[in-house]
C-alpha cells in the first residue's frame, strides 16, 4: 500500500516499462482536493527512488492542474520512454475537462509537451468531459477516450488524438476529436476502455 497525505488515495491505472518497472496512477487527496498521483516501483515491488529523485518524496509525483480536483485514470509508456497519464481535471470555473500529463522517464513533467507538460480539452464550455482510457500509437501519438459533453446536455463516447508535442492532431476526426452518440442526444454514454487493432482501427 501507499499513503500520500493521510487522506483518500486511489489507484486506477498501471503500466509496465520495458525494464520491468511498474508505474501506477490515480489520485491523492490533500487539503480537501485531489491531484494526479503517480508512483513507480521496481520489478521487485520496492518504491523506485530514482523516480522524481529530486522531489520531496522520491518515488512519487503529485500534479495539480487548476488548484481543484484532478483524477488520473490511465497510464501508458511512449516508445521513447516518456510516461503519459490521462484523466480529468476540474477547470476551476464549472465542469471538468479531459486532462493529459507527460513525464520524463525520471518522473519530471516534460516541458516539450505543451510547454508545461500538461494539456486539457474542453468540448463544450461549462460542461463536463472525462478521460478514462489511453493508448500510444507506434508513431508516439496519443489517443485518449472517455466522454464528451454535447450541446444538448448529453454525453457521448469521445476519442481525441494528440501529437507528440501535446497539440490536437487535426488529421484525426474533426480538428483532432471524434465523438459517437450511442443513446441519443440527451443520453449519457461513457467510454471506459480502448484498444487499437493491428490495422490501426480504434475499438
Amino acid at each position: 500500500t501507499r499513503d500520500f497525505f493521510g487522506d483518500d488515495d486511489r489507484a486506477y491505472g498501471v503500466a509496465i516499462q520495458p525494464d520491468g518497472k511498474i508505474v501506477v496512477v490515480g489520485y491523492a487527496t490533500q487539503i480537501g482536493y485531489s491531484d494526479f498521483a503517480i508512483v513507480r516501483y521496481t520489478d521487485t515491488g520496492q518504491l523506485d527512488t530514482t523516480f522524481n529523485s529530486g522531489g520531496a518524496t522520491p518515488g512519487q509525483v503529485i500534479t495539480d492542474f487548476n488548484g481543484r480536483d484532478d483524477y488520473a485514470a490511465a497510464v501508458a509508456i511512449q516508445p521513447t520512454g516518456e510516461i503519459v497519464v490521462a484523466g480529468t481535471a476540474d477547470n476551476a470555473t464549472s465542469g471538468y475537462d479531459v486532462a493529459v500529463a507527460r513525464y520524463t522517464s525520471a518522473g519530471i513533467l516534460d516541458t516539450s509537451f505543451d510547454s508545461d507538460g500538461k494539456v486539457t480539452y474542453d468540448s463544450v464550455s461549462n460542461l463536463e468531459d472525462h478521460g478514462y482510457a489511453l493508448s500510444i500509437l507506434p508513431s508516439g501519438k496519443i489517443l485518449v477516450a472517455g466522454d464528451w459533453s454535447n450541446s444538448t446536455s448529453g454525453e457521448d463516447f469521445g476519442v481525441l488524438r494528440l501529437q507528440t508535442n501535446g497539440a490536437l492532431d487535426g488529421t484525426f476526426g474533426t480538428s483532432g476529436v471524434a465523438a459517437a452518440d450511442v443513446s441519443g442526444s440527451n443520453g449519457i454514454d461513457w467510454a471506459n476502455a480502448m484498444a487499437v487493432q493491428s490495422d490501426g482501427m480504434i475499438v
